[in-house]
């Protein structure tokens, strides 16, 4: 702040760098941690700022202000603490940054969350092995997955063929008591009783995948095709159990935020402005399709 908000020092800085500061936004998600990954990237330039001859000519810099902004920035302790900070905090914003896209990932959320733990605790213990901030950490963690874990993301889960592939220190989500809870949960909600006992009985033969329903290269193309598109897979071997491919498909095929539906009402109320008032709401919904077409058509590669 003390740096962008005057015009002098703004100066400085940019004599020594390319990239611009991040400012903290109240749109985006965890701004402070970027801003911090920011500051390490172009930490050789802000030293370089409050070093050289302008900086320390400049009047604003012998204020109190100034001559702590010059000793935080001048002090090697206080990046290592900041490149600590940034470094446990990477694996949270690479989990909300993957389930805030467009992308179908409802399947992967559930073990996203196990593997961005066992990150964060990897990283901690390598400075404190005692773990005491680790175990804050999935305090807030934990607290916060409870209350958006529900039984679709454990249905999910438990329908997604890539985590039947063997796994080191893992178990397949039908070994897993919650995830089957949470799929039997699922099923019952959404379906009658009479289906529901079906997609039970298909879930059975799908996670053992020795029902006769199932083909070898089925089972041997579970590392392969079901990697790459999980959808995909039910797809090809899904078949001969509909009533199961179909809820598969569907739930494999779902973002895992609202970040879509945000989008689409940043754009109608970028068509429908003050100035354009007097649209119909049914030409404005299809002004707003439109929009949205040509942005994903520009976006997507096999379109």
């Amino acid at each position: 702040m003390f740096i962008c908000n005057h015009h002098a020092s703004l100066a400085f800085y940019r004599m020594h760098a390319k990239k611009q500061f991040l400012k903290p936004a109240e749109t985006w998600y965890a701004t402070y941690f970027i801003l911090l990954d920011r500051m390490l990237e172009v930490q050789h330039a802000l030293k370089a700022t409050v070093i050289g001859t302008e900086w320390s000519t400049w009047s604003e810099s012998k204020t109190d202000q100034g001559k702590k902004v010059s000793r935080m920035l001048l002090n090697d302790d206080w990046w290592i603490e900041m490149k600590y900070i940034v470094s446990f905090t990477a694996p949270i914003m690479e989990l909300i940054g993957y389930a805030d896209s467009d992308s179908p990932c409802l399947g992967e959320i559930y073990e996203s969350i196990d593997n961005m733990i066992g990150k964060i605790k990897s990283i901690i213990h390598q400075r404190d092995p005692s773990l005491e901030l680790f175990k804050e950490f999935q305090k807030l963690i934990e607290k916060r997955w409870n209350k958006l874990n529900t039984p679709l993301h454990m249905a999910s889960y438990a329908l997604n063929p890539r985590w039947y592939v063997e796994r080191e220190g893992r178990v397949p989500p039908i070994d897993d008591p919650e995830v089957k809870q949470g799929f039997m949960d699922a099923i019952e909600k959404m379906y009658t009783p009479e289906l529901a006992s079906i997609l039970r009985e298909q879930f059975v033969d799908f996670a053992l995948l020795s029902s006769p329903t199932f083909s070898k290269s089925a089972r041997t193309d579970l590392m392969g095709m079901a990697q790459r598109s999980p959808s995909g897979w039910w797809k090809m071997y899904g078949d001969n159990t509909p009533e199961i491919r179909i809820l598969a498909m569907r739930l494999l095929s779902q973002v895992a935020s609202s970040s879509t539906a945000e989008r689409n009402w940043s754009t109608f109320s970028f068509i429908h402005s003050i100035k354009r008032n007097r649209l119909t709401s049914k030409r404005a919904e299809k002004l707003v399709y439109v929009h949205s077409g040509l942005r994903l058509q520009e976006t997507s590669s096999f379109l």
